[in-house]
Order: structure tokens, then C-alpha cells, then sequence
């Protein structure tokens, strides 16, 4: 199976470098993910929604002038795409499309956690904001939203890669094999341009700001803020990099009670326990991550 799925990827692969426009090349895109997922109804669902052709509506796209509507080229299931025919000439262009299709879903009311894509199906660059602007992408026009590629998720199809390339796409736009957790595809899933940490930062962004006026909260920003100065010598202790290793120390905290529990889902209430380290407790682990700097993040009881 696996010398026949790379064959079909060779087959379009060549077949694409000698098409010369982006129609004939979604048609063979389409033709390809046909072949790949055959008899898989599910997905064969989801290959229609990517490449029918039919671009779906984003409104309040902000341009200079006033809110306006496109046209995306692929959006479903929270990832967007844009297809160019070569990305060496119109790389600028899909990603000012990708910007305001992208505020356009938040200013929708749609949130920020899309998969951003341009692609001229040979090239696939994944991209995300910049994280000076998370907080800030309601106020954004799309000519000032800065995107950085996420260059340990794009990917470029070689003669070589052809196994890689399904995996790639089997993540990115179907999302059903199972994945090894390896270094890599833990920071591209949670790391500091993923979608999960970008939604994160901003959720942990609106509350700080309720509840950084608690003097108990004062007091643990004043403690990291020392911390550091003591650990480091000289450090940016700003509430961005605070909000960071919030993120940070919370993730952790969840791999490690992952490992200890083998629990597959948790809840509100464990989801506490692991912030202020008391579900810990029943798996005689103590002072683990007791008394630390981030647990202001359920708020004050």
C-alpha cells in the first residue's frame, strides 16, 4: 500500500509541474486525494469541501477604507487556504488574502483557531500572526495583520518525500491517523504559533485584566518578576512573557497528570486541581507545582 501511495503522489507531483494553471492543478489535487482515501466516505466528504471550487463567503474582512467580503478559496473544519498557481510570484497576495479572510472570521464572531494555508500544490507554507498582535487582531486592518510562517509545518513536495507528504496531508487536512509525539509536532501543535496557544493567550489575556488588580494576583506577578531578576540577572519580565509562562507552566502541568492518570478527558474540576497541583494529591505526588506564580489563572475564590 505504502509503494502504491507513493507512486500516486509521483504521478501528480509530475503531473503538476507541468500544469500552468491553478484550475487544471486542483482538479489533479482533487484526483490524487480521490485515490488516496478511496472507499473512505467520510473524507471523501471532506475532499469536496476542499477542492469543489465553490469559495466560501468571509465577511467583515477590515480594509483600509471600510469592512468588505471575499471570497476564501478552501474553508472548513477551522483551516483556511489559499491557492496560487506559483507562490514564488503571488506568495504576497495569499497571505494578505489569508490575513483578511482570517480577521474577517474573528470579527465574525467565528474566534481565531484556523489553520492558515497558501499553497500552489507543491509548496504548502502554514502560517500564523505574530505574537505581538494576538491580543490586538480586532483592531487590525488585513494590510497590518503580520503573518510568520511556520516553517516546521510547511512542507515542499520532492521525488524524496512522497511518504512524508501523505502524512502531512493526512494531519493538516484530515486529521486521522495517529501521530507520534515527537518534539517537533509538539511545538507545532501547542507551541507559541499554534492555534491552541494563540486562542489560549487570548483568553488568558481578557482575564488577567479582570483579576491583575487583586492584590493577591500584585503579589505573585511582583514574586516571578523577583524570581527572575534573581535566576537571570536581566529579563523582560513584561505581562506578555508572564501570560507565556502561565501557558507554559499549565501545559506542563497537564502532560504530567496525562502520565500519571492515563485520562483521556478532564474535567472543570480536575482541570483546577491541576492548576493549584491538589489533584496531584490522590497519586501521592506533593509540593509538585504547590504555591507556584500561575495560579491565578481560575481567577480568585
Amino acid at each position: 500500500m505504502d509503494q502504491n501511495r507513493n507512486e500516486l503522489i509521483e504521478i501528480y507531483r509530475q503531473k503538476i509541474k507541468t500544469a500552468n494553471k491553478e484550475l487544471a492543478k486542483k482538479e489533479l489535487f482533487k484526483d490524487l486525494l480521490n485515490r488516496l482515501y478511496s472507499g473512505e466516505e467520510e473524507i471523501k466528504k471532506i475532499i469536496d469541501k476542499i477542492t469543489s471550487g465553490a469559495e466560501k463567503t468571509v465577511l467583515n474582512i477590515p480594509r483600509k477604507d471600510k469592512m468588505h467580503k471575499g471570497s476564501a478559496d478552501t474553508l472548513y473544519n477551522k483551516i483556511i487556504i489559499e491557492f496560487e498557481n506559483d507562490l514564488k510570484f503571488t506568495l504576497k497576495h495569499a497571505k494578505e488574502q489569508l490575513a483578511g479572510y482570517l480577521l474577517g472570521q474573528v470579527n465574525s464572531g467565528e474566534g481565531y483557531n484556523y489553520t492558515l494555508i497558501a499553497s500552489d500544490f507543491i509548496n504548502w507554507k502554514v502560517f500564523a500572526p505574530d505574537i505581538s498582535q494576538i491580543d490586538i487582531l480586532e483592531e487590525l486592518t488585513e494590510d497590518k495583520l503580520k503573518l510568520n510562517e511556520i516553517a516546521s509545518a510547511s512542507f515542499t513536495l520532492s521525488e524524496n518525500n512522497a511518504d512524508d507528504f501523505y502524512f502531512w496531508i493526512d494531519r493538516f487536512l484530515f486529521k486521522e491517523e495517529k501521530q507520534k509525539a515527537t518534539l517537533k509536532r509538539i511545538e507545532e501543535s501547542f507551541g507559541y504559533q499554534s492555534g491552541i496557544f494563540i486562542d489560549c493567550y487570548r483568553e488568558m489575556s481578557n482575564h488577567f485584566r479582570d483579576v491583575k488588580k487583586y492584590g493577591e494576583i500584585q503579589v505573585s506577578y511582583a514574586q516571578w518578576e523577583k524570581f527572575l531578576s534573581i535566576a537571570y540577572g536581566s529579563y523582560d519580565a513584561s505581562e506578555n512573557n508572564f501570560l507565556i509562562h502561565t501557558y507554559l507552566s499549565v501545559f506542563s502541568k497537564m502532560l504530567a497528570y496525562t502520565v500519571v492518570s492515563n485520562d483521556d478527558y478532564i474535567s472543570d474540576d480536575e482541570m483546577k486541581g491541576i492548576i493549584d497541583g491538589t489533584v496531584f494529591h490522590k497519586y501521592n505526588i506533593r509540593n509538585f507545582v504547590d504555591n507556584d506564580f500561575f495560579f491565578w489563572l481560575p481567577g480568585i475564590n
